[in-house]
C-alpha cells in the first residue's frame, strides 16, 4: 500500500490538533541496523 509521510518538528501538538478536528493517527519513524529510515503508523 503506498503512502505519504510527512516529518514534523511538533508531532504532539499536530497530533492534538489533528484529534481535536476528529481524524488522526499516531506516528513515528526507526531505522534498521543497516540505518534504512522506515515510519510506523496507526490510524484512528
Amino acid at each position: 500500500m503506498e503512502s505519504i509521510c510527512f516529518e514534523v518538528t511538533e508531532l504532539d501538538e499536530l497530533y492534538d490538533q489533528m484529534k481535536r478536528a476528529g481524524g488522526c493517527g499516531r506516528a513515528f519513524y526507526f531505522y534498521d541496523p543497516d540505518g534504512n529510515k522506515y515510519a510506523a503508523w496507526q490510524g484512528v
